[in-house]
């Protein structure tokens, strides 16, 4: 480009200068009308069904004393701690209780290992080393001469798994009704899980068989949408400045930036994927579907009454439900294409049962692919 007028005197000369300008990627869809996807059917055995019954007797269970063992792991331990950095006091607590977790995470912050095998009146030194981000900020990076001692010990007192048990949970006769109910419940749970690595298998395949290549602008939208939506959730809903949250995750915003760009550009080539079937398949959307999806974004209770009219004609808010319609009519096809023959998988189930994994099914697709739209409004869309 070339500019040589309008500035006056003070440039003599011609002013050049070139622009680098993407356009909308082509799509190369593989063979997708060849995948062939069996929707999984994971039965819930006895063992899901008692380890519910068990987490459920613990939940409720009160604490009793142990005096003839060591501390293990699902004991509750009250004990005296006192911290120290540098010779000066960061903790000193006369009674603190600390649960023996038997699934906490493996890190330095866990104390079951250390506490773990010791016996009330014992007392035990370690370090502990503080991260980077560990607040008041003096003590970052620093080394903790920690010491306990288990003052008590506690377990659960597990009640027995019987009629009364089930009676004392709710509305149940016998233990039997109790447990009926419990594998209702997983199967339910089952069922969604099941429906949803359908989905995922099914657009993977998706995925990998097509090849396009994505302009990096597109990931980088993505990326800043996904960083402002969560440093808008940390500081409305954790209340903290998002500075403070990173310097405990002990990140930098340009580490939180580079792990979304694989999510990023994941969300990205599945729209484009997506956006391709629907063309090949010339599926068209209908008019009252984009009309009732419409009103049901303008009649959501966060909407402010002076802007629902508005919602309903304006055509950023019509070009937005359009695309997830168009995603989820896409992605829906992709599925029957997948797997052309559902009640095949299902001949030992009656209607009822396949109806019922129909609309899981149908959820967990609309589930998928609303995932993929961005929370944040499209570049120039009214805020509502």
């Amino acid at each position: 480009f070339c500019l040589s007028r309008g500035l006056g005197d003070v440039y003599k000369r011609q002013l050049f200068f070139s622009a680098k300008l993407y356009v909308h990627p082509t799509v190369h869809l593989g063979d997708y009308h060849a995948i062939r996807v069996t929707p999984p059917k994971t039965p819930v055995d006895d063992e899901a069904v008692e380890r519910v019954l068990t987490g459920m007797a613990e939940r409720d269970a009160p604490w009793e004393p142990v005096e003839d063992r060591p501390a293990q792991r699902g004991d509750m331990a009250i004990m005296k701690m006192l911290g120290t950095v540098e010779g000066e006091t960061v903790i000193d607590q006369d009674e603190e209780e600390y649960f023996l977790d038997p699934n906490g995470p493996d890190d330095a912050f866990n104390l079951t290992p250390r506490l773990e095998g010791m016996n009330v009146g014992e007392t035990r030194d370690f370090e502990l080393p503080l991260p980077e981000g560990y607040e008041p900020e003096q003590y970052a990076g620093k080394t903790m001469q920690g010491q306990v001692e288990l003052l008590r010990l506690e377990r659960k007192a597990m009640p027995l798994l019987d009629d009364a048990f089930a009676q004392s949970i709710g509305d149940f006769e016998t233990l039997d009704a109790l447990r009926e109910r419990v594998r209702q419940s997983l199967e339910s749970d089952q069922r969604v899980h099941d429906a949803e690595s359908f989905v995922a298998a099914v657009m993977q395949q998706a995925l990998d068989d097509a090849s396009v290549e994505i302009p990096p602008p597109m990931v980088e939208d993505e990326i800043h949408r996904t960083l402002d939506e969560l440093k808008s959730s940390i500081e409305s809903r954790r209340h903290m400045t998002f500075d403070l949250y990173l310097r405990l995750v002990g990140k930098t915003m340009e580490e939180l930036h580079e792990e979304a760009r694989g999510p990023a550009e994941a969300r990205v080539k599945s729209n484009l994927v997506l956006e391709a079937i629907a063309d090949a398949e010339q599926i068209e959307l209908p008019r009252p579907q984009i009309d009732a999806e419409l009103r049901e974004v303008a009649a959501l209770p966060t909407v402010r009454e002076r802007d629902r009219r508005r919602i309903l004609t304006s055509p950023s808010v019509r070009a937005r439900v359009e695309a997830r319609l168009k995603r989820r009519l896409a992605l829906q096809r992709l599925l029957e294409i997948a797997n052309p023959n559902p009640t095949a998988d299902s001949a030992d189930t009656d209607s009822n049962e396949d109806a019922t994994d129909q609309r899981v099914l149908q959820v967990a697709a609309q589930s998928h692919a609303d995932a993929l739209e961005s929370a944040a409004p499209h570049p120039g869309e009214e805020e509502m």
